[in-house]
């Protein structure tokens, strides 16, 4: 069915007749019949049988009216962004992060965000890296918010980088009365109790992790190896080990208090924002960019950040 049959089938099962539908549609009676006829051609079966002076649908056109009616739901919703668009709103915007930065980068972003441009409809969904450079290939988000290791200056192929700062891999264990300071002096990673080590198996941190170690002529071998830099900072605040996380992820709150120690040397990751090398940018994703850069800013206490 074409397009033009959808449009005709739903406005005479809404009408009940074909004169109706015509109103409906504002063309002529002729043409509405035209179309259906030329549906139930291409279809092979009928659609609408007369009884009573009304036009009732068939079985088989009852089982296509689902079908139907999200067509039209579908056509709703882009009628919805276009209507925002006309009201200088910036239509929609789908947007991806790793779970460890939908902890609070992002939620500030979107909240200052949302702030001056209320009409914008925003989707978030959370993903590990290489599931976002997929998505974003595919164009399922317009945009991706992700870590990349620091020596990586370009982004995987077919996507395009812009670098918000940098986030240092920090040392997480439980707070207990020894512990004294929530903040201690660096930790090496040579004094890491490995019987007890947690590791965040994701990429970049796990590669970024796995060179430090091999750097130092030490062995990566955990204990437990976690998907999920939050997972594992529950796992550390109960007792379950000690690890190595993101300071985003280390700076969440926390159900019981943890001790967050840098590492010496510092491992750092960069904090980047991708897109589609291949699709057009949206003026919506564009002016979130900047409410991202001030987020990072904020988090990472840089002067100026507000």
């Amino acid at each position: 069915m074409r397009l033009r049959h959808v449009e005709v089938f739903h406005a005479i099962k809404r009408s009940g007749s074909i004169s109706r539908a015509a109103d409906l549609l504002c063309i002529s009676q002729p043409a509405v019949s035209q179309a259906l006829k030329h549906a139930e051609l291409q279809l092979g079966f009928k659609l609408f049988r007369l009884d009573r002076g009304r036009l009732q649908p068939t079985p088989e056109a009852d089982m296509l009216a689902s079908a139907v009616e999200k067509v039209f739901q579908d056509l709703d919703a882009v009628q919805q962004v276009a209507m925002n668009l006309r009201r200088g709103a910036t239509g929609r915007m789908r947007i991806g992060c790793l779970p460890a930065l939908g902890l609070n980068l992002l939620p500030l972003a979107i909240v200052g965000y949302r702030k001056r441009y209320p009409r914008t409809t925003i989707e978030i969904g959370t993903r590990h890296s290489a599931d976002l450079y997929r998505s974003l290939l595919m164009h399922e988000f317009d945009l991706g918010v992700g870590f990349e290791t620091e020596d990586r200056e370009s982004a995987p192929a077919g996507l395009e980088a812009v670098t918000l700062g940098y986030c240092d891999l920090v040392y997480i264990d439980r707070a207990d009365r020894r512990s004294g300071e929530r903040s201690r002096p660096a930790m090496r990673l040579k004094d890491i109790d490995l019987d007890r080590f947690l590791a965040v198996s994701t990429e970049p941190s796990s590669t970024a992790l796995a060179t430090a170690f091999e750097q130092q002529g030490m062995t990566f071998a955990p204990v437990l190896q976690i998907q999920t830099s939050y997972v594992a900072k529950a796992l550390v605040s109960v007792g379950g080990g000690c690890a190595i996380v993101d300071e985003f992820t280390a700076r969440a709150a926390s159900a019981a208090p943890i001790v967050v120690r840098k590492l010496a040397p510092a491992i750092r990751l960069r904090v980047n924002v991708y897109r589609s090398a291949f699709h057009p940018t949206a003026e919506s994703v564009n002016h979130l960019t900047p409410y991202l850069e001030q987020a990072f800013r904020t988090l990472s206490g840089e002067p100026g950040a507000g």
